[in-house]
């Protein structure tokens, strides 16, 4: 098998940039390179060295593990990654999929696609579009963009805070939610949240509220009569000697 390893690098030194290898052969170890050049198939490897800087490629080797590496590769094409990196940066991609999840992030990123990413990402900063991501179910963020759109998203975060955002879809659900903005749009959801933050509202319920007595059967007067007749004979007993 490493044998078969060394017969495909030699082909793949033959195919790819000289130079390349060489800057990767000597920051990575022989058994990483071998590993790689087994696990992907060569088209796609080709396809990762042409697009992908010599620095990028070992950055994300020494940050990941193989597996994940050979996931984002077969599922995302190289000249993707390269655009989120050019557009984005390593650092912030990194931590993007390392806090979503490879699994989840790489099926939004399939669903929505690298430019409408990079869209949002670039629109509302992309820790905050990490933090919505990560919030969210797959089906829930691809329900919002599919009824409401990408433009929107930017636009409700920077107004309500992503805190917000993410209170809102938890304290009415998620499916409420979406349906509330759906039904006052979302010029208006905005006009009535910031009617709402501007009203001087009571903490609590006042105390001044006059409540009516509770109404208690009146006695009759037969039982107000033999009462006092009672009374009297008690008193009357005592005052004997």
């Amino acid at each position: 098998m490493r044998g078969l390893g060394h017969e495909r690098l030699i082909s793949l030194s033959e195919k790819a940039d000289r130079d390349k290898m060489l800057y990767l052969s000597k920051r990575l170890s022989d058994d990483l390179i071998i590993d790689l050049v087994q696990k992907l198939p060569e088209p796609i490897l080709l396809e990762t060295l042409d697009n992908l800087l010599e620095d990028d490629i070992v950055y994300f080797l020494e940050k990941f593990p193989l597996e994940v590496i050979v996931q984002i590769s077969i599922t995302i094409p190289p000249s993707d990654v390269r655009k989120m990196v050019l557009e984005l940066g390593r650092e912030e991609l990194l931590e993007s999929l390392q806090k979503v999840g490879i699994d989840k992030s790489l099926i939004l990123w399939e669903k929505l696609g690298t430019d409408r990413v990079i869209k949002l990402a670039l629109a509302s900063g992309m820790s905050q579009l990490t933090k919505i991501a990560t919030s969210l179910t797959v089906e829930e963020s691809s329900k919002w963009i599919q009824e409401r759109g990408i433009d929107e998203i930017p636009v409700f975060l920077e107004f309500f805070g992503v805190d917000n955002m993410i209170s809102l879809f938890k304290t009415l659900g998620f499916d409420t939610a979406l349906a509330l903005i759906n039904q006052l749009g979302a010029k208006k959801m905005m006009e009535i949240s910031k009617k709402i933050s501007s009203m001087k509202l009571a903490a609590k319920v006042p105390n001044t509220i006059h409540l009516l007595p509770s109404k208690k059967k009146p006695k009759s007067k037969k039982g107000k009569q033999a009462k006092r007749k009672k009374t009297k004979v008690k008193s009357k007993r005592k005052s004997k000697p």
